[in-house]
Order: C-alpha cells, then sequence, then structure tokens
C-alpha cells in the first residue's frame, strides 16, 4: 500500500461512474495489507455517522437504525473505511475526510448491493448531504 493507491483510489471516487470498480481497487490494494490496517485507529469522525444516518433514512425510512458502527481511520491519509449495519443490512464504507466524499455498498439480501456515491457538506444550520448518484448492483 502505497500513497499512491491512495491518491488513485480518492481519484476513481471523484470520477469514476462504476462504483463496484472503486470497491474492487480497495480490496485489491488495502483490505488484504496488514500494513494498511496496522496504521489504524478507530475512527472519531463526528460527520460521518450523521452523513450515513442520512443514507438510512434515504433507503428505509426516519426510523433506520444504525448499529455495530466500526470504523477505522488513517488520519495522515484523511482515509475512513469500515462496516455498520443500516436496519440491519451490513453496510460497506470507504471514505475520505478532507474531501468528505465517500461510497457505501449496502447489502439488499443475497448478492444484491445499493451502491451510494455521497458528498457531504456541513452547513449553518446542520448537515447537508447530497446523494451525487445510485446504482443497483448484483455481484456474485
Amino acid at each position: 500500500m502505497r500513497k499512491q493507491h491512495f491518491l488513485t483510489l480518492k481519484h476513481r471516487l471523484i470520477s469514476s461512474e462504476d462504483f463496484s470498480e472503486s470497491f474492487d481497487f480497495f480490496f485489491q490494494n488495502f483490505a488484504e495489507d496488514s500494513a494498511f490496517h496496522d496504521r489504524g485507529k478507530s475512527s472519531t469522525n463526528e460527520l460521518l455517522p450523521k452523513v450515513l444516518e442520512k443514507i438510512g433514512e434515504k433507503f428505509y425510512g426516519e426510523n433506520c437504525e444504525i448499529s455495530i458502527y466500526r470504523m477505522t481511520e488513517i488520519a495522515e491519509e484523511n482515509f475512513i473505511h469500515g462496516t455498520c449495519f443500516l436496519d440491519g443490512n451490513i453496510t460497506l464504507v470507504i471514505y475520505f475526510s478532507d474531501l468528505n466524499i465517500g461510497l457505501a455498498s449496502i447489502s439488499m439480501g443475497g448478492a444484491r448491493f445499493n451502491f451510494v456515491s455521497l458528498k457531504a457538506t456541513k452547513i449553518q444550520e446542520g448537515l447537508g448531504v447530497q446523494f451525487l448518484k445510485e446504482e443497483n448492483a448484483t455481484t456474485n
């Protein structure tokens, strides 16, 4: 795992239209790298849980429950990754806190996932979450 991998992933999150490719890149270049995992600390980012709450509301309504929230942060890369459950559905997250952009993959049962590219902005009255694109995908 090199600095270039983080830059490539960030670029993909900004410009790619194929969300599954971004997750594939993450898994191929980060997920199995023990040095990557050793760099991470439990995330204290306050914005990301609010963003995920908005995602949950969009998919499951206002009463969506977020549970088992486990995010890891690599502060020097402004990078957060991890999992949580939205209404009992596992959700994988990759997120760059310096740009407040990320990607979530929400399991919809079986091999079906909803991918959500997101961008969050702090606004004077609270939090604005913009859902840039959604894509339904079936993976094997």
